[in-house]
């Protein structure tokens, strides 16, 4: 929504294993990966209304993060992204 209102450009990231900082106990530095998407400017969909144009941007962005995460971390858009949405 703020970048909707700003024009502003969002950097979509993805990151992953941050849940083995919190196992590792301080013993061992744990690999985490950060990956940085394309940078792109969301524009609401024409006829629709605000509130579903707003739900599409977000699973749009969702989407993009999904793509650089690894299938077991994709969550509910690993199906969306299989199904070619």
């Amino acid at each position: 929504m703020l970048a909707l209102r700003t024009g502003a450009t969002v950097l979509p990231v993805a990151l992953s294993g941050t849940r083995r900082i919190l196992r590792s106990g301080g013993g061992m530095r744990p690999y985490v990966s950060v990956q940085f998407g394309k940078p792109y400017v969301p524009v609401l969909p024409a006829g629709l209304t605000r509130k579903e144009g707003l739900r599409n941007i977000t699973q749009e962005m969702m989407l993009r993060i999904a793509t650089m995460l690894p299938p077991e971390q994709r969550g509910v858009y690993r199906d969306l992204l299989t199904e070619g949405l």
